[in-house]
């Protein structure tokens, strides 16, 4: 007789954590791919994951700005624990962190196809700050994999390149160099990270000003400058960048 009741307490437990699973994770209606929602091909990883997300195009951006924007509640973080305990059936449940990855490669996938969210990954650019997969990297690939299409990031961009945290400014001077667009904006901003205190900055700033070539003509002065830098690894690559940008330049200033 215990252990019948032991049964229905257990079978009542674990039908109480699908429902209020179903209740918590249900997502909004998704695009179809083979008969299953885009989420199903995320979470598999399979085959056809990447012919899901080309196939559904930019019908999957809405979804996918809704997984990037996904945050665990107390109670789904209590049910993940419950369903780690029990090993009576099945229960994946994928945590915030995973989801936004998902999410984050799907958009690096579709490129510049993803200029319509454009509004949204800037905002969620902002507010994302360092973390394990909660930081702006993240956004920071969706903007190199778009290309010129992600031209209204270089502002935002352009004022991170002075923030505080250095891991802001590596991140922003990547996806400038990245995009390559908005020259009038980016090649000041990166001319003027020559005079950043970081070795690692100034070295980031001239690798990404080199992606300008012939648009970087402007930054001539402060790359020149940077030759005589006491850093051997930023004199190398000022020496690389005024190559490219100014083969003039460069044989006049002794670079060979």
């Amino acid at each position: 007789m215990a252990n019948k009741r032991h049964i229905l307490i257990v079978t009542m437990l674990i039908a109480i954590l699908g429902i209020a699973a179903w209740f918590v994770l249900r997502p909004d209606s998704e695009p179809i791919y083979k008969g299953k929602p885009l989420t199903y091909w995320l979470d598999e990883r399979a085959e056809g994951s990447d012919a899901a997300v080309d196939q559904i195009g930019t019908n999957a951006i809405p979804t996918l700005l809704r997984l990037l924007n996904t945050h665990d509640s107390k109670l789904k973080l209590k049910l993940i624990q419950l369903a780690q305990k029990q090993h009576f059936i099945n229960i994946t449940l994928r945590p915030a962190d995973f989801r936004r990855l998902e999410a984050k490669d799907a958009l690096t996938r579709l490129g510049p196809l993803a200029q319509s969210a454009m509004p949204d990954l800037l905002k969620i650019y902002r507010e994302h700050r360092p973390g394990l997969y909660d930081d702006p990297r993240g956004i920071g690939e969706i903007f190199g994999s778009m290309g010129p299409a992600a031209a209204d990031a270089v502002p935002t961009l352009a004022h991170d390149t002075t923030d505080p945290d250095l891991q802001i400014r590596y991140v922003a001077l990547n996806i400038l160099g990245g995009i390559q667009t908005r020259p009038d904006v980016a090649v000041p901003t990166l001319a003027a990270c020559l005079r950043d205190p970081s070795e690692n900055v100034r070295v980031l700033a001239l690798l990404n000003l080199t992606a300008y070539r012939t648009n970087a003509q402007s930054a001539v002065p402060e790359v020149i400058k940077a030759l005589a830098d006491p850093s051997f690894d930023v004199k190398c690559a000022a020496a690389a960048a005024l190559r490219c940008i100014d083969p003039e330049a460069a044989a006049e200033a002794g670079v060979k």
